[in-house]
């Protein structure tokens, strides 16, 4: 015979006693409880969101207005939760009153019997009606399914499980090359896609199998049977096909209007005619407009990209060749920018995207995994298979409204660095200012810090870090923001640099930890990752400090958590040991952020007690379609692992690096995939 569950119940009662003659009733009828028992109703409606509650028993006699305040609660809660209220004495007038007022029934602890019957009775209707609204959903999404299934015939789908493709459509097996749909029947789905592909798809599968992908699309090459690449965007949904538990895999059909037609016209004349890519003309124009605009969080840079030997090129396959070259090379470009980023062609073998990344490394790495890309694919033309390298040349848009022809001018300066050094490089602007510019600069920002810091005119931003495994909810990364004396935000990349070389900068790590106290008593569940730089990291005095705070603010450390830099672990790896120690036994968590996983940072994760550890953001650019970079990846997950250490993705900025993560093990994500940083206004340290 199985054993039955214990079903959750709330009882509100000042008396213990009561508890257990509830629990006493529940048991005698069969039916374990598992009871907690609440003084009041102040802690009702938190009790109610955290946990799968069954029925809640109300003492209404205990209290003048309990059991109203009971049934505002249990209604506004939304979860058919029945409620029961008991009383020394009923009648009718009684029981009616309490009805009006949110109880399902009326009981007396005398009536044992009445009592327990009544409530194995409420549990057993809210037991149905919970198994008539699941079954009312899934009707719902199987009627939503169907209907976007008919509609969508002209979409090519297929149904996948366990990698195997189930069924397809004929729009599908057309895509593939593939006489009729019967052909795919039991065929590995991953064969259907070039390799470098392969890791995000199968991590969207999983994904989605699991309900836990969020729904966006990804960019994927398909092989056609007979080689032809053939570029798409797969859509990713649960299904059930056949009584079998599957995911529906959608490439949406492409659908034209007259508006979209009018649209192509209009920009066709934006276009260059050999790659479909922006031309010079309106590629600049628009680059004037980025300019001007407000710049987001990170860093902008244009990148110039140029075929190195190009004449050459010309000369060995012949000048019509090497334009089919040039489009070949145009499409990786558009398999590998990001929709917000704007690129195009601006000369016979140039081409240059205006891009937004984190910070300068993971530009340069983007960069970098470009030219590798470029230098893996051979390219077809003039029956002759060529490989080409790219050079390339960088110029950070430091700041709103910088000349577009300066800007320009840099990039070209730098990209002619990189074509001196060989080919297939990468260039950076040069920084015009010298020391004694900064020290001047300095000046000024030291004298605009400190009246920041006296006037109270910092601001934190907070980043969600998202789950992928469902664990932890709630985890936040807390970013700090400087207000000008125009009442204009600025991003530490503008100040923080003069506060650390003016020792200013614990002054505003001991704001933000203040911050960071308020912020997680305004919200209850709430977990922030707070930075500390490496002089805060180094001053002995911080333990005690926090103490102080802890016992001021009655805060609860559990809910903090400390992050270095890998490069301040590494550089001070007994001090931050020594630090972390102390930090953990009073409570707060602790991480290593900005982690690569270089030579000698094997110590980091063996020698620091860390909780998490949050992987560069380097790593993501490309990760999506580089198979070193994977294993790169895959070997910090599967250490840290081993170490029972959380891992976390920074700056992780698009859908196939995200699946990518999913399937190395990554527990959790944060970047613009997620969410841009969300500003809070909070009080600082005292």
């Amino acid at each position: 015979m199985s054993e039955i569950a214990a079903v959750p119940v709330i009882v509100l009662s000042r008396h213990e006693d009561r508890a257990e003659a509830l629990n006493s009733a529940l048991r005698n009828k069969g039916q374990p409880a598992r009871v907690m028992r609440l003084d009041d109703a102040g802690d009702l409606a938190e009790q109610l969101d955290q946990g799968h509650w069954r029925l809640v028993v109300v003492f209404a006699d205990e209290s003048d207005g309990l059991l109203g305040t009971a049934g505002a609660v249990v209604a506004s809660a939304g979860r058919d939760i029945p409620l029961v209220s008991v009383r020394e004495m009923l009648d009718e007038d009684i029981i009616a009153a309490d009805m009006a007022l949110g109880a399902d029934d009326c009981v007396t602890l005398a009536q044992r019997e009445r009592l327990a019957g009544v409530l194995d009775r409420e549990l057993k209707l809210g037991r149905l009606e919970r198994a008539l609204k699941d079954a009312l959903n899934t009707a719902a999404q199987y009627r939503e399914q169907l209907r976007r299934v008919v509609a969508g015939t002209a979409d090519a789908l297929s149904h996948v499980a366990e990698g195997i493709v189930l069924d397809a459509n004929h729009a599908w097996a057309q895509l593939f090359g593939f006489e009729d749909e019967a052909s795919l029947s039991g065929f590995t789905f991953m064969d259907l896609f070039a390799p470098e592909h392969q890791p995000a798809i199968k991590g969207a599968l999983v994904a989605c199998s699991q309900g836990r992908w969020p729904g966006q699309a990804l960019k994927a090459t398909g092989e056609a049977r007979d080689g032809t690449p053939v570029s798409m965007e797969l859509e990713f949904e649960a299904a059930n096909f056949d009584g079998e538990t599957c995911v529906r895999v959608r490439v949406p059909a492409r659908r034209d209007d007259g508006h979209e037609l009018e649209d192509k016209l209009r920009g066709a004349l934006q276009l260059d005619q050999g790659t479909g890519l922006y031309g010079r003309r309106h590629f600049l124009e628009q680059l004037d407009e980025r300019l001007k605009a407000e710049s987001p969080a990170g860093v902008q840079a244009l990148v110039v990209f140029a075929v190195d030997q190009y004449d050459k090129l010309e000369r060995q396959v012949g000048t019509r060749a090497a334009d089919v070259v040039v489009a070949g090379l145009a499409d990786l470009l558009r398999d590998v920018v990001q929709a917000r980023d704007l690129y195009g062609r601006v000369g016979a073998s140039l081409f240059a995207a205006f891009v937004g990344r984190g910070n300068r490394r993971d530009l340069k790495a983007w960069v970098q995994s470009v030219g590798q890309k470029v230098a893996r694919t051979l390219f077809e033309a003039g029956g002759k298979s060529v490989s080409i390298s790219l050079s390339a040349g960088i110029a950070i848009a430091e700041h709103k409204g910088q000349e577009l022809d300066l800007l320009y001018g840099e990039a070209q300066e730098a990209l002619s660095r990189a074509v001196d050094m060989g080919g297939g490089q990468v260039g950076m602007s040069r920084h015009h200012e010298d020391s004694t510019r900064i020290e001047e600069m300095d000046q000024l920002w030291v004298k605009r810090i400190k009246k920041a810091l006296i006037e109270n005119r910092f601001r934190l931003a907070h980043q969600p870090i998202a789950s992928l495994s469902g664990e932890e909810k709630d985890l936040f990364d807390l970013l700090v923001r400087m207000v000008d004396e125009q009442g204009d935000e600025l991003l530490p990349n503008q100040f923080m640099p003069a506060a650390e070389r003016n020792r200013l900068v614990k002054n505003i790590d001991r704001w933000v930890i203040g911050a960071a106290f308020a912020f997680c008593a305004s919200r209850n569940s709430a977990k922030a990752f707070v930075r500390l730089s490496r002089d805060t990291m180094l001053d002995s005095m911080l333990p005690a400090w926090l103490e102080t705070r802890i016992k001021n603010t009655a805060t609860d450390p559990t809910r903090i958590v400390f992050q270095v830099t890998e490069a301040a672990a590494a550089s001070h790896l007994k001090q931050t040991r020594d630090m972390a120690l102390r930090l953990k036994k009073t409570g707060f968590g602790f991480s290593v952020e900005g982690f690569a996983g270089g030579p000698g940072t094997g110590q980091i994760i063996g020698h620091l007690p860390m909780d998490y550890l949050k992987i560069d953001g380097s790593l993501m650019q490309g990760l999506a379609a580089d198979t070193k970079l994977q294993e790169r990846v895959g070997a910090i997950v599967k250490e840290a692992r081993g170490r029972k250490v959380r891992t976390i993705a920074e700056r992780v900025e698009d859908a196939n690096t995200m699946a990518v993560l999913w399937q190395l093990g990554v527990q959790y994500i944060q970047g613009y995939q997620i969410r841009e940083p969300e500003v809070v206004l909070s009080a600082g340290a005292d």
